[in-house]
């Protein structure tokens, strides 16, 4: 597993918590702990999700200092504008992220011991993804290519389409993870006493 997506998978659960709860000393109060869920898992059309999505992957790479060129744009009323570019190793990054969390969610009742999270091959996706965003992507010579060293700029607006179009389901892992973390909560987690919720390491994808 590359280390780089070691340091993505470590600081997604701190990314989460930054971007959709607002917390105090402490931990998350019950009442933005209820908002900051409808921001993860709420009713929205699916591109909003994905932009979701891609706007976490963005964030949580900053924290783990790989070098992105996404920019994210606060527009109005909680909506973001997402610009910028992506080279095919951020689109294997990103992708293995999402396959994590999904992992994760659907592991996590049933393992009883920490097992080895296996990345499957994706490189046909990450090509089809380059087809369609790179400019003159069809003229590329893609055969036998290593991903992890395809030096092709991919428009952010392009690769949001792309997701739309071909991997509509993507924003499964997101809801589904949040939705199995927060139900594997213990009471000593969550205080009904003082509302408060630590969800810092609760939103954490190797523990």
């Amino acid at each position: 597993m590359p280390d780089s997506l070691l340091g993505l998978l470590d600081h997604l659960g701190p990314s989460m918590v930054d971007l959709f709860f607002i917390t105090d000393k402490g931990g998350v109060n019950w009442i933005e702990f209820v908002r900051g869920y409808l921001k993860c898992c709420g009713r929205m059309p699916v591109s909003v999700l994905l932009n979701t999505l891609l706007r976490l992957f963005s964030a949580t790479g900053v924290k783990a200092g790989i070098p992105l060129k996404l920019e994210v744009e606060a527009i109005d009323d909680g909506e973001y504008k997402i610009s910028g570019s992506l080279l095919p190793i951020d689109v294997l990054m990103f992708l293995w992220m999402c396959w994590a969390m999904l992992w994760n969610s659907r592991t996590w009742n049933f393992l009883k011991e920490k097992e080895c999270l296996y990345l499957p091959d994706i490189s046909p996706l990450v090509l089809s993804a380059v087809v369609s965003c790179a400019e003159d992507g069809s003229g590329l010579e893609l055969w036998d290519c290593d991903v992890s060293v395809l030096d092709v700029q991919l428009p952010a607006g392009k690769f949001l389409t792309w997701m739309l179009t071909t991997v509509t389901n993507l924003t499964e892992c997101f809801t589904q993870f949040v939705n199995a973390r927060l139900q594997n909560c213990t009471s000593s987690e969550v205080s009904n006493s003082n509302k408060t919720t630590k969800i810092g390491a609760l939103m954490s994808v190797k523990d």
